[in-house]
């Protein structure tokens, strides 16, 4: 008898943990995709359901997206069962190239998913491509010393691409780039940017330009580097001096 009633607690606590159970439920099964989108359409927006389909209220108490490129305010944090929150997503894809994946970390009281992620992508596409990226690294610079640096900036269309208005900040970096540039069809020009520093600290530099291409009108490439006080003569030169 007493054997009996043990299982049937037992069987009766199972149930009732069971029933009240918080669970959450994403849109579009954890995925949302824009597809093929462009750099003048940044930033992309949309909105996310976040369902509460368990018999015990939903409570969300993380919702943190894992790029700085990426917000996404909660309307509400306690979901009762059967109800939802949305999730109002702006993302901005300035700078970025084909596919796109950023995810979005949501931590919540469902014993089953404590931790779990959103997924954000798009296809970007854009007319303009930098190689090896659209910064201008120059890493470490030395007063009175000339740095150069280059990247490629190439042409993925069968049309020219007219440049203008070409600007260079700070005054005293020089690029090659100039007002009346045309990027070939499906090639490149190489930008070569040189500065030599005339103080010790921190360097960046900003590249903006038009375009008369309608997807990318504008352009702006940033670089940055640490610049040191020259090195001594003999530095590095162990050998000791002759007497």
């Amino acid at each position: 008898m007493k054997f009996a009633l043990s299982v049937l607690m037992i069987f009766v606590l199972a149930v009732f943990s069971a029933c009240g159970q918080p669970k959450l439920k994403i849109q579009g099964n954890g995925t949302y995709d824009w597809g093929n989108v462009k750099e003048i359409d940044s930033p992309l927006h949309a909105k996310v359901k976040l369902y509460s389909i368990g018999t015990d209220s939903l409570r969300i108490t993380t919702v943190k997206p894992t790029c700085g490129c990426t917000t996404a305010p909660l309307d509400k944090n306690v979901l009762a069962p059967g109800d939802s929150a949305t999730l109002d997503i702006t993302l901005n894809i300035k700078g970025a190239i084909g596919n796109l994946h950023k995810t979005i970390r949501i931590e919540c009281n469902d014993p089953n998913q404590k931790e779990t992620y959103l997924h954000l992508r798009a296809d970007v596409n854009v007319p303009i491509a930098f190689y090896p990226s659209r910064y201008i690294a120059f890493g470490q610079m030395y007063v009175g010393q000339e740095a150069k640096r280059s990247i490629k900036m190439i042409n993925k269309t069968s049309q020219r691409i007219l440049i203008k208005n070409v600007k260079m900040e700070p005054s005293n970096i020089k690029v090659n780039l100039q007002d009346d540039d045309v990027l070939p069809p499906n090639g490149e020009i190489e930008i070569v940017a040189t500065v030599t520093p005339d103080r010790a600290g921190t360097f960046s530099c900003r590249l903006s330009f038009k375009t008369n291409h309608p997807d990318m009108p504008e352009v702006e490439l940033t670089g940055w580097g640490t610049i040191d006080n020259p090195k001594p003569a003999n530095a590095g030169n162990n050998t000791p001096p002759k007497k």
